[in-house]
């Protein structure tokens, strides 16, 4: 699902960004410098919310309330090395000496942001900035007792969470986003089974305390499950035909 997101490829908007750099007058503060720079910074802020939609939805971008960034997945980490390296190419091409200082510390954090990123996404063992909580999590080991995707999506499916469920539009949104957490689902458990078979694995008891975590997601009646919580509180005002779309 990750190859399908709406917003047009980075490496095209940096091409543009590249090539207006290039030929900017190093003039001082408010030049043309300034200008790419904050284009530099909206084009970051655009792709961080692509590849975490989550926090997106979190922040009031509905336009991301349709899918789930399937962040186990090889595609997904392959996007991000390249896309960080990218970002990291173009902030070495600022010339750090006419911005602002208050630029200046905004590109140290992003410069950081992206190499302690890019070193988790390079390692051996690979550890990707958890889409929900921007936390180190594990390829091979999705599925922890504290940190894990599945106790997120239960409450957005709640409807009592993040996820709006007002229109129409809201639950097809949400549809959508079920179908890419079924993708996420088969990422995951073939990450575990290349986990077991590589040792690496989370330990016993954490892996216990998780499985009991998971029971109220499989073996409760259809209308006492947490993702029966929109079908049971429709918005005043759906008529019968509406519930059905």
């Amino acid at each position: 699902m990750f190859a399908s997101m709406k917003k047009s490829p980075v490496y095209l908007i940096f091409l543009v960004w590249l090539g207006t750099a290039c030929g900017s007058e190093k003039d001082g503060i408010g030049s043309s410098q300034s200008t790419n720079l904050d284009s530099l910074f909206q084009v970051y802020h655009e792709y961080k919310l692509r590849i975490n939609p989550v926090e997106a939805t979190k922040a009031g971008e509905k336009e991301y309330n349709d899918y789930i960034a399937n962040y186990l997945s090889d595609e997904y980490i392959e996007d991000c090395i390249s896309n960080y390296q990218r970002f990291l190419e173009a902030i070495n091409k600022v010339d750090t000496t006419i911005i602002s200082s208050t630029d200046h510390i905004s590109l140290k954090a992003m410069k950081w942001d992206c190499s302690i990123k890019l070193e988790g996404l390079q390692n051996k063992i690979v550890t990707i900035p958890s889409p929900v909580f921007d936390l180190p999590h594990f390829k091979l080991m999705p599925l922890t007792q504290i940190s894990s995707f599945q106790l997120y999506i239960g409450q957005m499916a709640s409807g009592a969470s993040i996820q709006p469920f007002d229109t129409v539009e809201d639950y097809k949104n949400w549809l959508k986003r079920v179908d890419d957490y079924l993708d996420w689902l088969e990422t995951a458990q073939r990450n575990m089974k290349t986990g077991i078979q590589q040792g690496l694995v989370i330990p016993k008891i954490l892996i216990e305390r998780t499985i009991a975590q998971l029971e109220p997601f499989a073996n409760v009646p259809l209308e006492e499950h947490i993702f029966y919580g929109p079908v049971a509180n429709f918005p005043q005002g759906f008529s019968d035909e509406t519930k059905t779309f």
